[in-house]
């Protein structure tokens, strides 16, 4: 019945039909087997592509982005029967809601697939994406939009050159600076870090453009998910660039020396001079090395309740990876 429903003549039926089953989609696993071989998904992708009626076809691009998450078959589905297209499309409609929803749907769709990725850049995703990130007031959108150009940019080289073409990382930076949510700090930093992969003149870019500082404070302040972003980002941007190593470095020293940053440096020197000799190099220029020492015998010798304890404990933990 939901599924008829999208092909209604009414826009607010087609619109509750999309939306019910995008949530169904997300409830269970047995529900998304359900909605799949109901055949939901072409009648979705018709509800992209006719129609006026932008909030039907948000919810649309809704149930195709909970269609294609995590399920590459149905991910493949969604593409074959010509989804990409027109959720590229749905970023140019004046909905706010529009937007953030053909986003979302634009990252679940490219998601690991080479293919995917190169077909939403054909069809201009990439430039419009990146206008997106310059939404005045919007950050859902812009969130979303930081999320889509993540996977676009991910292992894909083409895409993060021609994000950095539409002048994206100094959108990307700002959003960094100025997202007033954990989610728009984890999404601009998971962009950030996708375009500097194994990317020379990205890495000079996002340095230049200030993107190291934000990504080290982000870091000694964010949730567990913005601190494995921000530090994957950091990573990014160091490997292979002795200048970035330094400056990354030096940062990183200084957020060790605070009392409450220094597990979260820690990790992420860990993470970074792993396998890495410049890296190493470079903190222990920096005074790395003492400081680590200096924090793992002090948590031995400076423990007063049970919860400094567990504090102390998962600190020395953290210098001891990074000295290893």
């Amino acid at each position: 019945r939901l599924v008829g429903l999208l092909s209604s003549t009414s826009d607010e039926a087609q619109a509750y039909a999309a939306a019910v089953l995008a949530d169904l989609c997300v409830t269970s696993e047995k529900n998304h087997a359900a909605v799949v071989s109901s055949g939901a998904i072409p009648p979705l992708v018709t509800l992209l592509t006719v129609g006026g009626f932008a909030d039907a076809k948000a919810e649309a691009a809704a149930g195709l982005g909970c269609l294609a998450d995590k399920h590459t078959d149905a991910q493949l589905a969604v593409a074959e029967a010509g989804a990409i297209e027109p959720l590229v499309a749905l970023l140019n409609e004046t909905s706010r809601r529009a937007q953030r929803k053909g986003a979302a749907a634009l990252a679940s769709v490219v998601k690991g697939n080479c293919a995917h990725q190169d077909a939403v850049a054909r069809a201009g995703g990439v430039g419009l994406l990146v206008h997106l990130l310059e939404s005045p007031q919007e950050e859902d959108v812009q969130v979303s939009c930081a999320a889509a150009l993540s996977e676009l940019a991910s292992d894909n080289r083409q895409n993060q050159d021609s994000i950095a073409k539409c002048k994206g990382i100094p959108k990307l930076v700002t959003l960094l600076q100025h997202a007033d949510t954990e989610r728009g700090v984890e999404t601009a930093s998971a962009a950030l870090r996708s375009v500097a992969a194994n990317n020379e003149m990205n890495q000079i870019t996002i340095a230049a453009v200030g993107g190291i500082l934000p990504l080290v404070t982000k870091l000694g302040i964010g949730n567990a998910r913005v601190q494995a972003e921000s530090a994957q980002a950091l990573a990014n941007l160091s490997k292979g660039n002795a200048d970035n190593e330094v400056t990354i470095a030096t940062l990183l020293v200084k957020l060790l020396s605070g009392e409450a940053t220094s597990e979260r440096a820690a990790r992420a020197i860990a993470q970074l001079a792993c396998g890495e000799q410049s890296a190493q190099d470079a903190f222990t220029s920096k005074g790395a090395i003492v400081l680590l020492v200096y924090k793992l015998k002090r948590g031995v010798a400076h423990h007063t309740g049970p919860d400094t304890m567990l504090l102390e404990a998962s600190l020395q933990l953290a210098c001891a990876a990074a000295l290893r």
